[in-house]
């Protein structure tokens, strides 16, 4: 990834960003085109068109609210319904705007996404806008989760965990149910879930990838509920750690 930190205008860093991503970088960075740059059109033409000339995804981190974040993210779209070749490669991190505007308005922006390839990183974030992340997955958005509090400056909050996060989703938007909590799992593991909605055993299946992790839990369900400490991680078939 070469991301702009600091903005890609106004640190005046296009250059820097093209030499990164010449030397074989995958993915280019955007950040905050209002907030942080002061010209949205500029930043987010600017930023596409370094993807395009590179052959990369792009990753906008979006902090602004409602009244220049959604303008951004139609400009985005906008762009991409005349740029094929990025589509499907587009992630937006946070858009914390989309907690701002009313559900009819998140299906309209959600259901272009989906059409578009542009998935959704979120930290599930607390505080009294919540984001509308399960409208989001009605739409077809495919949704991912991270965090930005590993020991860093933006939050003493959470360990960096992924199953930290399947907790937090079935906190806010399930109801404690077996079937609610198995499901919450699927933010933290993109989409691979053991059952399927009938209760039929859709993973591990032969040929499957052997990247998984061993906790001692009767179910998925308790894995996200109560968060077992984990005994053993596994990347393609050998053992990376063990408590």
């Amino acid at each position: 990834m070469a991301f702009p930190q600091h903005g890609l205008l106004r640190s005046g860093v296009t250059s820097l960003m093209r030499e990164a991503l010449a030397l074989g970088c995958q993915w280019t960075g955007g950040l905050d085109p209002s907030k942080v740059d002061g010209d949205m059109a500029r930043s987010l033409d600017t930023m596409l068109s370094l993807a395009h000339e590179s052959g990369t995804g792009v990753d906008i981190h979006l902090h602004e609210a409602a009244n220049t974040g959604i303008a951004c993210i139609d400009h985005l779209l906008n762009a991409l319904e005349h740029a094929p070749e990025l589509q499907g490669r587009v992630t937006l991190s946070h858009a914390y705007c989309l907690a701002q505007i009313s559900d009819v308005e998140v299906k309209a922006l959600g259901e272009r996404m989906a059409a578009l390839g542009v998935s959704l990183a979120s930290g599930l974030p607390l505080g009294k806008n919540v984001m509308p992340l399960p409208l989001l997955k009605q739409c077809g958005v495919k949704l991912m989760t991270g965090t930005d509090s590993v020991i860093d400056h933006w939050s003493p909050f959470g360990t960096g965990s992924m199953l930290e996060k399947a907790n937090l989703w079935a906190q806010l938007y399930g109801r404690g149910s077996e079937f609610s909590l198995n499901r919450a799992l699927a933010i933290a593991t993109g989409d691979i879930l053991p059952l399927d909605e009938q209760g039929a055993r859709i993973w591990p299946l032969a040929g499957d990838a052997a990247d998984f992790i061993l906790v001692d839990a009767s179910c998925s369900a308790e894995v996200v509920a109560r968060q077992p400490a984990i005994s053993a991680s596994y990347f393609r078939g050998q053992q990376v750690y063990r408590a």
